[in-house]
């Protein structure tokens, strides 16, 4: 079965970031983060289109 969420571990592998930045993204309205309790998750769809839509922006 494919993946189609990151841990938000997973997600600051994939970026090239540290967890805690992966953290403060994940409070931005524009991010797409999922809780999940008291986890959070990120579809990897959704951070593919995400990232695509960041292109030229200073973060």
């Amino acid at each position: 079965m494919e993946k189609i969420a990151y841990n938000v571990q997973e997600a600051a592998a994939a970026l090239g970031l540290c967890a805690d930045a992966v953290y403060d993204l994940a409070h931005r309205p524009d991010f797409p983060a999922v809780r999940v309790g008291n986890r959070i998750l990120i579809p990897c769809e959704s951070l593919a289109r995400w990232l695509e839509a960041q292109e030229g922006k200073q973060l």
